[in-house]
């Protein structure tokens, strides 16, 4: 949820979410860093509308190898790459393609879909469904009370317009 909210506030589009989720999850599962160190550089850069120096050195400190991504979609020397980063010529979506990349045939491909294979993610994954069915159960637990709880309401009702009347008569 939290990542959903922060892409949005980002401005990310609604059909666009899911996709940039899936990004993010890779990259943190790829680098074992929590989605959270990945959304940081990633947001702020789509809230400028350009990668800065900052943002593009926080995914290196990150194990994110961006820059070589980049290099190669914008056909980019060093030199080039840095320039460009320098005078703020890397748009948001540059960052995004790059990371789409290294998330669908490059570095980090289907690094979430591993993981969930691996003892922890199974593990993870039987709690989240456990977590899932406490939640439908208390659903259907509540849905089941509701009627009682009206009947128990109306009831009291009743007894306190009596109580009351009885209480005006005297």
């Amino acid at each position: 949820a939290n990542a959903g909210a922060s892409l949005a506030a980002a401005n990310v589009p609604a059909e666009q979410l899911k996709e940039s989720i899936r990004v993010i999850g890779d990259i943190a599962a790829a680098t074992k860093k929590p989605m959270a160190e990945i959304l940081q550089p990633y947001v702020k850069t789509l809230s400028v509308g350009k990668m800065q120096t900052e943002t593009f050195l926080q995914f290196l400190e990150r194990g994110i190898p961006i820059g070589e991504e980049l290099k190669k979609a914008l056909n980019l020397s060093d030199a080039g790459l840095q320039e460009a980063l320098t005078k703020s010529k890397i748009s948001a979506q540059d960052m995004v393609n790059a990371l789409q990349a290294m998330t669908t045939t490059g570095l980090f491909s289907g690094a979430a879909a591993a993981q969930g294979q691996t003892l922890n993610g199974l593990i993870s994954t039987l709690k989240d469904n456990v977590e899932e069915v406490k939640r439908n159960l208390g659903l259907a637990a509540s849905e089941g009370l509701k009627p009682r709880s009206e009947e128990h309401t109306s009831e009291l009702q009743s007894q306190f317009r009596i109580s009351y009347a009885v209480f005006c008569l005297k």
